[in-house]
């Protein structure tokens, strides 16, 4: 049984029509040529439907306040992330996150509406990060950004600095999407980052290389190195050491502001027992 419905005709009678009629684009008039219908402009009548949906979904939700009333851009959903992380971390992952921002980011998307996104512009501006070439110094009165040619290794760096940064725009609007302030995150959730790009730097130091740098340092300053090199922790782990966090029984150190935001424990060598315990 074919699915009809009633439709005003050319001559204002009423006639039945079925649904595949309904797919087809509608004429204007009897001169006009139909519009072919490109998702953007133009609809179809199913298209049409489900903007619709999405309009009035984003209408409800804002009536209940899960989400934000009139435009809300890329640059508001990264001024509100900055503004939450400064809360919540210290002051250089917030710097760092700004310096990502507005040199990748916002020259970019900052203007587009959030709700105007898809996957296809998110991604085309992520492959255009991993392509451009690495920026050096420029003079002050330059009016263009300064670049050098791209090598293969280089390459590689690019495409893993645009991953750095899509992460970062991730997070920066997934704060928007659990906050209420958009209605969804599909678009940004299906955009990938470049496979096999990261390549840790593995360097060790040898026994007679760790002595000359231990000799080079100032007095004051030898015995913080000698604990970075027989604990593998960083500079700002051991300077926020107390002596609480050394524990004897089991000659272990407890380092309880990780750069993960979790405590780890760090089990210390003889060689660092004698330096920390004596």
């Amino acid at each position: 049984m074919a699915i009809t419905e009633a439709r005003p005709q050319e001559h204002g009678s009423v006639g039945a029509i079925s649904a595949a009629d309904l797919t087809k684009p509608i004429l204007l008039d009897s001169r006009t040529t139909p519009l072919k219908p490109d998702e953007v402009k133009v609809l179809d009548y199913w298209q049409a439907q489900e903007a619709v949906r999405r309009w009035a979904e984003r209408n409800r939700l804002a009536d209940v306040g899960m989400t934000r009333r009139g435009p809300y851009s890329v640059s508001d959903a990264v001024r509100d992330y900055l503004e939450e992380i400064t809360a919540e971390k210290s002051a250089r992952p917030v710097r760092d996150a700004q310096y990502i921002f507005e040199n990748s980011v916002l020259p970019e998307l900052g203007h587009l509406l959030i709700k105007t996104l898809t996957t296809d512009r998110l991604v085309r501006w992520r492959n255009a990060l991993g392509a451009r070439p690495r920026g050096v110094r420029k003079k002050r009165t330059a009016s263009k950004r300064a670049t050098r040619a791209v090598a293969d290794e280089a390459r590689r760096k690019r495409k893993a600095t645009a991953n750095r940064s899509l992460t970062m725009l991730k997070a920066a609007l997934n704060r928007a999407f659990h906050g209420g302030r958009v209605a969804s995150d599909t678009a940004w959730r299906r955009v990938k980052p470049f496979a096999r790009v990261e390549k840790p730097v593995i360097r060790y130091l040898s026994t007679d290389e760790a002595r000359r740098l231990v000799n080079a340092c100032p007095q004051d300053f030898r015995r913080t190195v000698q604990a970075a090199l027989l604990t593998g922790c960083r500079y700002s782990e051991l300077a926020n050491l107390v002596c609480t966090d050394v524990n004897t029984d089991s000659d272990t150190l407890t380092i309880q502001q990780a750069k993960a935001g979790k405590p780890r424990h760090v089990v210390l060598t003889s060689e660092g027992r004698k330096l920390f315990i004596g």
